[in-house]
């Protein structure tokens, strides 16, 4: 599944990567959610709780290794 975002100007707080990338999985798995209920037995793990936790972590990172290190595990 590939799931794409565009950032358009609104009278909001700018977009973060970190929270961009949560709100992809937050959205990947409400889609498996309606599959699943639809055709019953699909086969998947829900990681919202982990997303959620490393785009906070990144987001409070006080230093660029640290960063990195939450990126990497997020996209992963």
């Amino acid at each position: 599944m590939r799931l794409d975002s565009t950032v358009t100007a609104a009278l909001m707080h700018e977009p973060s990567d970190s929270s961009l990338l949560w709100d992809a999985v937050r959205v990947t798995a409400r889609l498996w959610e309606a599959a699943d209920a639809l055709v019953g037995g699909l086969e998947w793990r829900n990681h919202r709780r982990a997303a959620k936790k490393r785009a906070r972590a990144i987001e409070y990172a006080r230093d660029r290794p640290t960063r990195v290190q939450h990126y990497r595990q997020l996209i992963k």
